[in-house]
């Protein structure tokens, strides 16, 4: 049950989600905070489809009184917003408005709705999930998702949101090396719900220029049971006299996948090597790579999937290695 105190300058309370034509109650505490004997002279709202009643019309001073609210929703789909105002009597006349909220036949939310990927550096790919919560009784699909830049997308999944349940949706960002500043975009996901077609968020971040990245993901592709797999990812710092500036880098959330990271130096330039050995089961393996860097406020991501496929084990001494050298923009 929600409370407010009349001194409050503004009182807001969110119905959620409520189907069309349907009705429905709520009770709020309204306390009176001030030294005064306060008097419910009468309650005014701003549409006929919410009326409200106070369990008891006089407030004592640091007492309270129930106000019940009842909602008739309207017959079309919308946001509504529409305010409660008491009068009140006690000294001096006062109205105390309250905001109703309700979202009327779209059972659609994304959490979050303003999603923060951080600072990156030139060549990251940074992903995070929002949550379409489905709040209707029945499931609903998403369809496609379009964005308002072509370096940030949704990586819309063929699974459902089922009714009263949630569907994680990947938002992932692909910087250039050529990345630069602070960026923001607004991703749409388009679903098939009749009564809501699309749901919003909008996706900000920061690239750094301090250094730059060979390549943001690894793709280890199929392997045997045990099979071994290098991978090498270079970063550069754009100061040319920079020096031991990996504080860090470690191999974590490893899915059918073992092995380990270490770092070699070739002037401003750091080799990052991943030694990696597939797992016994048949099917997807992967993980993350987590580096550290000097004056740089968050872990560079860098993702590792591929796939263990059925059949005899792997040649432990077999290695495949992937690896790029990273050209920092304008560097000759």
């Amino acid at each position: 049950m929600s409370a407010f105190s009349l001194t409050e300058a503004e009182a807001a309370h969110d119905l959620g989600y409520v189907e069309v034509g349907a009705v429905r109650s709520c009770q709020l505490v309204v306390r009176n905070n001030s030294a005064n004997m306060l008097r419910i002279s009468a309650i005014r709202s701003e549409c006929s489809c919410m009326t409200a009643k106070a369990a008891a019309e006089e407030i004592p001073p640091e007492g309270a009184t129930t106000l019940t609210v009842e909602f008739h929703a309207p017959p079309r789909a919308s946001r509504y917003a529409k305010r409660l105002v008491l009068l009140l009597e006690g000294g001096r006349p006062m109205k105390f408005p309250i905001l109703f909220t309700a979202r009327v036949g779209l059972p659609l939310t994304v959490e979050p709705r303003i999603l923060d990927l951080g600072t990156l550096i030139a060549g990251e790919t940074r992903r995070r999930d929002v949550v379409i919560h489905n709040d209707g009784r029945t499931p609903v699909k998403p369809v496609y998702a379009t964005s308002g830049s072509a370096g940030c997308h949704a990586a819309v999944p063929r699974a459902e949101a089922p009714a009263g349940g949630i569907l994680a949706i990947p938002i992932i960002l692909e910087t250039s090396l050529q990345s630069s500043g602070p960026g923001k975009t607004s991703v749409a996901i388009h679903m098939d719900c009749p009564e809501q077609s699309q749901v919003d968020a909008t996706v900000g971040w920061e690239v750094s220029t301090a250094y730059c990245l060979s390549q943001s993901e690894a793709k280890l592709g199929s392997a045997s049971p045990g099979e071994r797999r290098t991978c090498r990812f270079e970063i550069a710092a754009a100061d040319a006299q920079a020096r031991d500036f990996v504080r860090s880098c470690e191999l974590t959330e490893l899915e059918n996948l073992s092995g380990k990271a270490t770092v070699s130096y070739a002037e401003n330039r750091a080799t990052i090597t991943c030694d990696l050995v597939a797992g016994a089961e048949a099917g997807p393996l992967g993980g993350k790579l987590l580096v550290t860097l000097a004056d740089h406020g968050q872990p560079v991501e860098i993702l590792i999937d591929g796939l263990v496929r059925t059949g005899e084990p792997g040649d432990p001494g077999k290695t495949a290695v992937s690896t790029d050298a990273v050209e920092i923009p304008g560097e000759k």
